[in-house]
């Protein structure tokens, strides 16, 4: 009989910059978890996905989620954790996962809308270089909106 192919057991998906990273670090740091080669395993994105790997789910099918978890030949793990909060956007990952005859634990993270635009608006200064440093969140607001109005498009 053929083992089954490999999924895994805690899927954390939800908005950006609503605190997946730190559940994903607290999860992980547990000795029954295992994670992935990165965090954002981002192995069930829709093909059309900026972000999609060219080796994911529309190439490989599941078998080619094992990849992503080199670690699960040598460590004696309960749960593998894939936290892709990208996946609450994908067709691909709704389907794959409703599919599975072992449903794996799902974390779904949300953040107030607010607090969500602040929080990216200093990621973006501080970490991406997208935004200029002395930029305040007031521009940002005002720099948002403008271009919302004229292009149609959120950033």
């Amino acid at each position: 009989m053929a083992a089954e192919p490999f999924f895994p057991g805690i899927i954390i998906l939800g908005t950006p910059k609503s605190g997946t990273s730190s559940l994903h670090e607290w999860l992980s740091a547990h000795p029954q978890i295992g994670e992935g080669s990165e965090k954002e395993v981002r192995f069930l994105l829709d093909d059309e996905e900026p972000l999609a790997r060219p080796d994911g789910y529309g190439k490989t099918g599941i078998p080619g989620y094992r990849k992503y978890f080199p670690d699960l030949a040598t460590k004696s793990k309960t749960y593998w954790i894939d936290s892709s909060p990208t996946y609450y956007y994908q067709k691909t990952a709704l389907d794959v996962i409703s599919a599975q005859a072992r449903r794996p634990f799902l974390g779904l993270m949300y953040r107030r809308p607010g607090a969500r635009i602040h929080s990216y608006f200093q990621y973006a200064v501080q970490n991406t270089g997208r935004l200029p440093r002395d930029m305040t969140f007031e521009q940002f607001l005002k720099a948002a909106s403008k271009a919302v109005k004229t292009t149609g498009t959120v950033l």
